[in-house]
């Protein structure tokens, strides 16, 4: 059989279910974590030009979302720059600029910092 054949026969049967395979081999110990549609940070202009970044975080559980605005608002203490945060159910919106001059590099710091926190804060298995 030439690799054309042998290629055109496993196309034909890739639809086919393979006889004896009726289960996965091995059985996953703990379950898949759900999906979490992720926004990105987007950065805005207001009517005075002033630009600030801004960013949505979706959170399966209400513990998840606490634990996500304790860690931020630690952050914030520690290093003395806030931001405005809207908390509406399970979402998190938070906005961050520096006041008077726009968006610099202490927000950006910021901005990493919320992205790492809510990695942590989701995909820890407890």
């Amino acid at each position: 059989m030439t690799m054309k054949q042998l290629h055109e026969e496993f196309i034909r049967n890739a639809g086919n279910e393979m006889p004896g395979i009726y289960r996965l081999p091995v059985a996953p110990k703990e379950p898949v974590l759900p999906l979490i549609p992720q926004s990105r940070w987007v950065t805005i202009r207001d009517s005075q030009g002033m630009g600030y970044l801004e960013k949505t975080y979706q959170f399966i559980s209400i513990s998840d979302r606490n634990a996500f605005v304790r860690d931020v608002l630690a952050y914030e203490e520690e290093f003395e720059h806030c931001s405005a945060m809207t908390i509406d159910d399970r979402n998190v919106k938070i906005v961050i600029n520096t006041k008077s001059v726009g968006v610099t590099e202490v927000d950006k710091d910021y901005a990493r910092y919320t992205d790492e926190t809510f990695k942590d804060v989701t995909f820890n298995v407890r």
